[in-house]
């Protein structure tokens, strides 16, 4: 029986010897098998003179086992000799291959005749991840829902533009205050430029992307620039908010900017920052149905509860919506490909922060708690009462002395529920509860809070 150890040696022997013929192999056996001529055999198997160790100036020690001696050597098999087809030999022809045509919309194909090179390059090179308007008919539709806000003089505020066509309607409807906002190597540059200069005391153009709010505030303190400050230079700072708002902010999301601008919002709102530093500025924005699916989870009161997470709860507790229209995604392009707008349909939604923040942890720093506290309580995925315990040893026995009092909000609660069972509300009112227990200060809560990176972007 031919042995796979066997093999494997021979192997070994030949692509040696074969690569370099000045070596001198020889084969020892382990002592049980001193008597058996090993080496003698391999040596007259590759037909070489079977030189002792000592004698060889280079040679290779294999270690042979009882499989060696029990199974007899086959002698060397020729090296495979390979057929050459004479007919491989001869040039192939070159197949011509025919590049297929890719199918482009009737918008692409206006961007590209408009364009040329320029949006081929910019396709290429990716930078933009955001949409444009590109379809005066929606934009027509746009300015129809902008046309009371004109009529009470706010300031509206247009997030990359494009070619401005809701620009220009706005400005034929009326609009004495337009601010657009796009970077400064937008390709669009040019034709925002132009109308710019034809309506100098109306429009104002500021290089900057509105929609990356949020690493701007982030470089402006890490840095000594002040790109907020430019951003919203001549704009009206509004400090009541009981009164009507003074500008609205338009744009265009993909679901890759919506998650990164509108969830930075939600921390702006009871700081009162960034945007919200010029009052309660309402947001007209064309945003994805799975975002505006986790806006109103567990808003209805019958409704479950399965989707609330911590964002769902924030949208509840800070912001009003109200879906105005749905268009078709077609209507919009993405500088950088047409796989950013995922879905079949947009929604356009009005979105206001709420004017009485009453129900809501209003300072900036017990905000971040509640933040932290929701994050840890619905990721966690346990009771109320495992929760409070695991930060603060027998909280929930004063969540129990609290519940009982007659304008508590907790007076279903019961110790096997769950956090995500609990409505917006319901949850602010138990972290205050939790917050006013004597051992809040002193809790792992408050040292795992400080060693957690808070970062506002984080889903």
């Amino acid at each position: 029986m031919f042995s796979f150890l066997n093999y494997n040696c021979r192997l070994l022997i030949q692509r040696i010897f074969h690569y370099e013929a000045d070596f001198y192999i020889c084969l020892y056996s382990d002592p049980y098998w001193k008597s058996l001529p090993m080496a003698t055999a391999a040596a007259s198997l590759l037909r070489i003179s079977p030189l002792s160790a000592k004698e060889c100036p280079r040679f290779l020690f294999l270690q042979s086992k009882r499989i060696l001696a029990t199974t007899p050597l086959m002698p060397v098999r020729d090296e495979p000799k390979f057929i050459v087809n004479p007919a491989a030999k001869e040039p192939k022809e070159k197949k011509t291959t025919i590049k297929r045509k890719t199918r482009r919309t009737p918008l692409e194909s206006e961007m590209r005749a408009r364009l040329g090179d320029k949006w081929v390059k910019e396709r290429r090179a990716q930078f933009d991840k955001s949409c444009f308007l590109a379809n005066t008919e929606i934009a027509e539709l746009v300015a129809s829902y902008l046309q009371e806000d004109i009529k009470e003089n706010r300031f509206i505020l247009e997030a990359n533009p494009g070619f401005g066509y809701l620009s220009q309607r706005l400005l034929q409807m009326g609009c004495r205050h337009l601010y657009l906002y796009a970077a400064r190597d937008s390709i669009f540059l040019p034709s925002l430029l132009k109308l710019a200069d034809t309506h100098p005391t109306t429009v104002r153009l500021i290089h900057e992307n509105i929609l990356k709010l949020n690493t701007m505030l982030v470089c402006d303190s890490v840095t000594a620039s002040n790109r907020e400050k430019a951003c919203f230079s001549g704009l009206p700072i509004q400090t009541d908010w009981s009164l009507p708002p003074k500008a609205t902010l338009f744009a265009s999301l993909t679901r890759t900017t919506e998650m990164g601008f509108l969830r930075s919002l939600l921390y702006m709102i009871p700081s009162r920052t960034g945007l919200f530093q010029l009052g309660p500025v309402e947001l007209l924005v064309f945003m994805s149905s799975h975002e505006y699916q986790i806006m109103n989870a567990g808003r209805a009161p019958n409704e479950s509860r399965s989707l609330l997470r911590t964002y769902p709860v924030l949208y509840s507790l800070l912001t009003e919506n109200k879906l105005l229209t749905t268009v078709d995604s077609s209507n919009f392009l993405s500088i950088k490909s047409t796989k950013a707008l995922r879905d079949d349909e947009l929604h356009l939604v009005r979105l206001r922060p709420k004017v009485d923040l009453s129900n809501v942890i209003t300072p900036p720093d017990r905000f971040e708690e509640f933040v932290f506290f929701l994050k840890q309580g619905l990721l966690r995925g346990t009771t109320v009462s495992q929760c409070l315990d695991m930060w603060i040893p027998q909280a929930y026995r004063h969540v129990l002395v609290e519940k009982t009092k007659p304008d508590s909000l907790l007076y279903d609660l019961y110790f096997c529920d769950k956090l995500s069972s609990l409505s917006p509300e319901q949850i602010v009112e138990l972290f205050r509860i939790f917050r006013s227990h004597e051992m809040f200060e002193h809790s792992s809560f408050k040292i795992a809070m400080q060693s957690d990176r808070y970062v506002p972007n984080e889903v």
